[in-house]
């Protein structure tokens, strides 16, 4: 199983532990929580942007609909972790990270369904490994 060692999900996680522990401040927080979004917003674009062959789509679309899904967890995610710069509730932090880290399960297995599908692509065509 492939696994992502410091993605957006670690980055919430710590920023959550950091502004609950007053590491940061609130409005660092927001801030930091700004760019993890942007980021993610860029990384969406990016795959929106793929151009894929049709004669490939069928092995790749498994891990870009977990990719996908992935992404919008984490949107969700970033969502209700927001709302902790109004409320100062600790259970908005604890829902946006449960989000997270479902988010981060489902591009887990998307890296490890498009290592995969790449596998079957290369046997396929007879590339080397």
């Amino acid at each position: 199983m492939f696994s992502y060692q410091y993605g957006p999900f670690h980055q919430l996680r710590d920023l959550a532990e950091a502004v609950t522990t007053e590491k940061i401040s609130v409005e660092e927080y927001e801030q930091m929580l700004n760019a993890v979004q942007a980021n993610l917003h860029t990384w969406s674009s990016e795959i929106n942007g793929l151009n894929i062959p049709q004669d490939v789509y069928f092995e790749l679309s498994k891990p870009l609909v977990n990719t996908f899904l992935g992404l919008d967890l984490f949107k969700q995610a970033i969502v209700e972790m927001a709302r902790f710069v109004e409320s100062r509730d600790q259970e908005t932090l604890s829902s946006g990270l449960k989000y997270a880290e479902e988010a981060h399960q489902k591009l887990n297995e998307a890296l490890t369904l498009s290592h995969e599908s790449m596998s079957l692509l290369k046997q396929q065509y007879g590339l080397s490994p």
